[in-house]
């Protein structure tokens, strides 16, 4: 006799490798992110946003 199973006993169990690889895909991933908005905000709080974009008007 068959036995009904459900879907979350038939699942296929996803290897630790893989789950490692996309889990440091993940940190990079936000890593970059912070670097980039940390670089964004260190940016316009010197005040270098408008230099060297050729405009004669500003305070």
């Amino acid at each position: 006799m068959i036995d009904e199973t459900t879907a979350l006993e038939t699942s296929v169990a996803i290897p630790a490798g893989k789950s490692r690889t996309w889990l440091i895909v993940a940190f990079v991933i936000t890593f970059q992110v912070f670097i980039v908005l940390g670089a964004v905000l260190l940016f316009s709080a010197l005040g270098l946003a408008n230099d060297g974009v050729g405009s004669c008007g500003g305070a």
